[in-house]
């Protein structure tokens, strides 16, 4: 019996049906009838009564219901809003205010609020956010973004809310949710990101003194095996011209190596300066041909050359251009087969000069255009033991062209396909000699 006086129609049924008795009782005798006019009157004030007792239950257990939730969402977040897209009114509650320091009087509630204290960088992907759960497109409204403080710093914040009343035509009326602070979790990421930043850089740093202990050592071991060789009596000159190529290989290895340490040094420490002047690009790319034409004929590699004569004077540095081609013709000479090709073209666009450098060797992959310029970095394992260097020219290369204010890519379609490197060098051509080369030309 308990469980039927406890049921939420129960106590609705005996007070609409001892409403109906209590009229009929209290009705005059001669107007009692049990005509069907009267049974029907009766029954509509049955269900009037019914009705009416129901739908106030309801409206109390919905009402009960929300502030339970409300209650919930107090306790287990920093807050909840609750959004009336009609009036774009928007209910903070008092928790949430306060965790961004304010006080709940201190809140307009209306959505601009929210819109005001997003940091700018993270409004649109919230609106995007927003629009992609009123759309339908996605389950719920989910991002996490900045919101300022009233200290002024930034907080980082959790928002998940949803849509929870339509109107008949199924658009979206009213959206709740519910805000978090996750700098906890940001906190979290960024020291992870910072300690993996630390141990790849003692990694780099392992590899780097690795890699000098070995390329180091190997020029001063030929050039040792060399002079014991010349020390020997009654030696042909063929054998004396071969130890002294010996010698001067492993002295030009051993130069490059501490250059390249050198100049690697002083970009760590931001003194690597350039000393631009009015520089001939066809002397630069000479220069830095003629370093590594010994190597290019023995594998009989051609090299072809073709300059734009309005590209033949730029301002910039020529010890330091001249080093950036020497690297990218050593680097082609090294990896281009036998009776490959080597092509170097310049041509002029507007004051900027774009000069590109190709070869026929055996190319690169994804991979290796995305982590080419990344210092210490070798293709093959093998690469530092048998074609020696740090893995820092192509590094240095990069800050020398960025440094004159210009830009170098790598580009290849694979294995053995060739890789051609272009080099931008912009505002590089002095207006003199513009206005000279243009009178020429006209």
């Amino acid at each position: 019996m308990r469980r039927y006086f406890g049921s939420v129609l129960f106590w609705p049924v005996v007070a609409s049906t001892s409403a109906v008795l209590a009229a009929y009782l209290f009705m005059p005798r001669s107007h009692r009838s049990f005509d069907l006019l009267f049974l029907a009157d009766t029954t509509l004030v049955f269900l009037f009564f019914f009705a009416s007792i129901i739908v106030s239950q309801m409206t109390k257990n919905l009402r009960s219901s929300e502030e339970r939730l409300r209650f919930a969402m107090e306790i287990a977040s920093h807050g909840f809003w609750d959004w009336d897209l009609k009036s774009n009114k928007v209910y903070f509650s008092p928790q949430w205010a306060r965790s961004l320091g304010y006080q709940p009087e201190e809140i307009p509630g209306v959505f601009e609020t929210i819109e005001a204290l997003i940091h700018p960088d993270d409004v649109e992907r919230t609106k995007a956010a927003i629009q992609a759960h009123l759309s339908g497109k996605a389950p719920v409204f989910h991002v996490e973004n900045r919101l300022r403080m009233k200290s002024g710093q930034w907080r980082y914040n959790e928002c998940v809310g949803k849509v929870v009343e339509m109107n008949r035509t199924g658009q979206p009326m009213r959206i709740v949710g519910v805000d978090k602070d996750i700098s906890y979790k940001q906190a979290i990421h960024h020291e992870h990101a910072a300690r993996k930043t630390a141990e790849a850089a003692n990694r780099a740093k392992e590899d780097l003194m690795s890699l000098v202990s070995h390329d180091l050592r190997s020029p001063v071991s030929t050039v040792l095996a060399a002079v014991e060789v010349l020390r020997q009596k009654d030696i042909g000159e063929d054998v004396q011209s071969q130890a002294l190529n010996m010698i001067d290989r492993a002295a030009k290895m051993q130069l490059m190596l501490i250059n390249d340490l050198v100049d690697w040094a002083r970009i760590r420490k931001g003194k690597f300066n350039l000393c631009r002047r009015q520089t001939r690009i066809s002397e630069v790319i000479q220069t830095a041909w003629d370093a590594v034409r010994l190597s290019a004929d023995q594998k009989s590699i051609s090299f072809q050359c073709h300059l734009d004569p309005r590209a033949e004077e730029v301002v910039a540095d020529p010890e330091r251009l001249t080093q950036v081609f020497w690297n990218l013709f050593s680097n082609a000479v090294k990896f281009t087969p036998e009776g490959g090709r080597i092509t170097v073209q310049a041509i002029a666009r507007d004051h900027d000069v774009l000069i590109s450098v190709r070869d026929t060797g055996r190319g690169l992959e994804r991979d290796a255009l995305e982590n080419i310029f990344n210092p210490y970095w070798q293709k093959d394992a093998g690469d530092a033991e048998h074609l020696g260097g740090l893995g820092l020219g192509l590094y240095i290369v990069r800050e020398i062209v960025e440094r004159h204010g210009g830009s170098i890519k790598a580009e290849s379609h694979g294995a053995n396909t060739g890789t051609s490197f272009t080099i931008e060098l912009r505002d590089c051509i002095e207006l003199p000699f513009r206005e000279k080369n243009n009178s020429l030309h006209h």
